[in-house]
């Protein structure tokens, strides 16, 4: 394991073990989304395929390493898949609406999707296909600080499966129902 030496939304501890090879880095095209792009370009790395540049960091983890990171970052799942580039710009396009329809939930939910949607361009992404116990295909997104905000820009950052165990809004899972294209199972990291 490693730990960060990082005060704030950083801080806590990284449990890694899907290797590099297993991820595809992505930029997602967000022509139908209303985020400002990222202020950085996208990385380059040598077993990373990137895609058209206008827009958000995020990576695709294979089939083949799907059930690992589900299981660091504690789904259940019955089957995984490898989300496409099609899947993604769907729910990037959607995020920022029902993220807005998330916050009107529970005070602290209220305050930490409010904190996420003030600095939605600037969390990196790992999408993972999985197959829930009742069938349904989903995306589940495991979002990080990048940017000015967090040290995950590194191509280094992204051999693995980001799971910090505090930092608040900074980290945070939702997953993406395909058929449904609703987003359940929101949840952000408490504060140590």
């Amino acid at each position: 394991m490693q730990e960060s030496s990082r005060a704030g939304p950083t801080s806590g501890r990284l449990k890694a073990s899907v290797p590099a090879v297993s991820i595809i880095l992505m930029a997602c095209v967000l022509a139908c989304s209303d985020l400002p792009a990222p202020e950085s370009e996208p990385m380059a790395a040598s077993n990373a395929q990137a895609a058209p540049s206008h827009t958000m960091f995020g990576i695709i983890i294979t089939e083949n390493h799907a059930e690992d990171a589900a299981r660091i970052l504690g789904v259940q799942a019955v089957g995984y898949w490898t989300p496409d580039p099609a899947v993604i710009a769907r729910l990037e396009s959607l995020l920022p609406g029902a993220l807005k329809r998330l916050q009107h939930g529970p005070a602290d939910r209220q305050n930490d999707i409010g904190n996420i949607l003030d600095n939605l361009a600037d969390y990196r992404r790992q999408y993972i296909g999985v197959v829930t116990p009742a069938g349904s295909r989903r995306v589940l997104l495991n979002n990080s600080p990048g940017g000015q905000h967090g040290p995950y820009d590194s191509p280094d950052d992204w051999q693995y499966v980001v799971d910090v165990e505090d930092g608040g809004y900074w980290h945070w899972r939702i997953q993406f129902d395909v058929e449904s294209e609703e987003f359940v199972e929101f949840n952000s990291n408490g504060y140590a």
